[in-house]
């Protein structure tokens, strides 16, 4: 078994997965998308923004397992 991430251990491991999961889809759909609704906070519009504090809210209570499992996964 491995050992517990620390703090900044599952902070980054959260920071990665968001940025995978995230950046790629806000930056797809303001390019194919009508550009004054996509302008919202940050450049993301209202859904993908909801979306991504949802997941973040996820991920911070996910365990350093699954964590480890979900960057797994992407690389």
């Amino acid at each position: 078994m491995s050992s517990p991430l620390t703090a900044r251990g599952r902070l980054h491991a959260i920071e990665s997965i968001m940025q995978a999961r995230f950046t790629s889809v806000a930056s797809h759909r303001i390019r194919g998308g009508n550009p004054t609704y996509w302008a919202s906070r940050h450049g993301m519009g209202p859904g993908v923004h909801s979306q991504a504090l949802r997941e973040r809210d996820r991920l911070v209570r996910a365990s350093d397992a699954q964590l480890c499992a979900e960057l797994a996964e992407l690389n």
